[in-house]
């Protein structure tokens, strides 16, 4: 099987292809793909990501997370400025719903 590959406008229902005058008599599959970019389409939205969220921790519960997560971020400098992003309340919640719907 030989393969050829054309990009072109599609400006009539009748397009002239050269290209394949080569082939003329031949049998052949013709396959038509479009280029033009598909629409973004948000998959999930605050409340969807939110519904994923398990039940919020008591405060003893926090308490003690926040204490682990400490022990670790003396090792780990990625811990530390995770730690240091909740802490300050950087973490932007917009971004990571924007982030999840993309993949």
């Amino acid at each position: 099987m030989n393969a050829i590959r054309i990009r072109k406008l599609i400006d009539s229902d009748t397009p002239h292809l050269p290209e394949l005058r080569p082939l003329i008599g031949k049998t052949v599959e013709i396959i038509i793909l479009d280029d033009s970019p598909a629409p973004f389409e948000q998959l999930e939205t605050e409340e969807t990501f939110f519904g994923l969220a398990p039940p919020l921790p008591t405060p003893e519960e926090q308490a003690a997370n926040l204490a682990q997560l400490r022990e670790m971020a003396k090792d780990d400098p990625k811990v530390a400025a995770l730690l240091e992003a909740i802490e300050a309340d950087a973490i932007d919640i917009e971004r990571v719903i924007q982030a999840r719907g993309l993949q």
